[in-house]
């Protein structure tokens, strides 16, 4: 006859055995899925993947090289994502992402976004960058993209014709590079309704050519845009320089070729570094406004063929007096007041 005790114990090894199970079957197991792509493009059906099985929020995930587009429609989540071939997003993507391909966002991208040789963004304005870290430069930005709780530590360069509409308030970090032309410009504008205050932080940078920071919406939202500079604005390219159409708020340190447009200052534009030459390619706005706007300038370069006038009440500061104002040849004369 067996001992009541042993029964007993018996018993509880079982009970602890059910109960361990359980709560194993309750936890995901990590594992590494590879896209292999056998019944279709479909990132949500199980024989896509190998070992069998949609990727869950444990799980790493490779997408190899490969021909054909990967389509993320739904709310994803995975630990991390290597993708190497085409994929297409218009769901929520969440992971610790490393990008060598072309991504076509048309929904919410968040987690982390490292973009390595032969990556690119392009999208529409469902389009999102939404509680993103990108923790490398992000070489191509082509179509539109939404900003929302980005923190950038590369640089992001846009192609002709891109925009970030910003969500709200945002601040820019890193560096935003735009390599466009005055013909088909990049975009920096507001996508939320109210005023959007956009801030460039300390150490950043806006630089390049042919990018216009405008006051509205472009292509999609609503809303106006104003701008904070405690960074630096920098236009590279005469013939395309940086347009700044928005309100100012703070106007920073500004270098190269950048034009202000249809507006006026809150404050005094300042160029920061002793040697740049800034350079004012066209009026800020209705000449006869009565303004006590002052235009601060290490030095101050005239575009050719493009009148430069100081509006009533405005002055023109070159450095304490110190500085130079070059005019180029054709370029018209600036008022007796400057």
């Amino acid at each position: 006859m067996r001992c009541p005790f042993v029964r007993r114990l018996s018993v509880i090894n079982l009970l602890t055995l059910i109960i361990g199970t359980l709560a194993l079957g309750g936890q995901a197991l990590a594992q590494s899925k590879t896209w292999t792509g056998a019944v279709n493009t479909s990132w949500t059906n199980a024989g896509n993947w190998s070992p069998t099985g949609v990727p869950g929020p444990a799980d790493t995930v490779l997408i190899p090289a490969g021909a054909g587009t990967v389509s993320a429609t739904d709310t994803i989540v995975v630990a991390s994502a290597d993708i190497r071939r085409p994929i297409s997003i218009s769901g929520t993507f969440t992971s610790a992402t490393t990008l060598g391909s072309t991504l076509t966002l048309n929904g919410t991208l968040s987690g982390t976004l490292a973009i390595s040789a032969g990556g690119s963004i392009s999208g529409s304005c469902s389009g999102r960058w939404s509680d993103l870290t990108l923790t490398t430069s992000v070489p191509t930005l082509l179509g539109v993209v939404r900003w929302n709780n980005v923190t950038n530590t590369g640089t992001i360069t846009m192609q002709p014709g891109s925009l970030i509409a910003f969500e709200g308030n945002q601040t820019i970090t890193g560096t935003i590079t735009a390599a466009a032309v005055s013909n088909s410009p990049a975009y920096l504008s507001p996508y939320n309704a109210g005023n959007n205050v956009v801030t460039i932080a300390s150490g950043a940078q806006v630089r390049g050519a042919g990018l216009a920071i405008s006051s509205s919406a472009v292509f999609c939202g609503s809303g106006t845009l104003s701008l904070v500079n405690a960074g630096t604005i920098q236009g590279t390219n005469p013939a395309n320089p940086i347009v700044i159409q928005a309100p100012t708020l703070n106007i920073g340190s500004v270098a190269g070729f950048v034009t202000p447009s249809g507006q006026t200052f809150g404050n005094t534009w300042t160029v920061a570094q002793p040697t740049q030459v800034a350079t004012v390619t066209a009026p800020r706005g209705d000449p006869g406004t009565s303004s006590t706007q002052t235009l601060s300038f290490q030095d101050m370069y005239v575009a050719p063929n493009v009148p430069f006038t100081l509006g009533s009440g405005e002055t023109l500061n070159l450095s304490n007096g110190q500085g130079t104002l070059y005019i180029s040849p054709k370029a018209r004369s600036l008022p007796a007041t400057a």
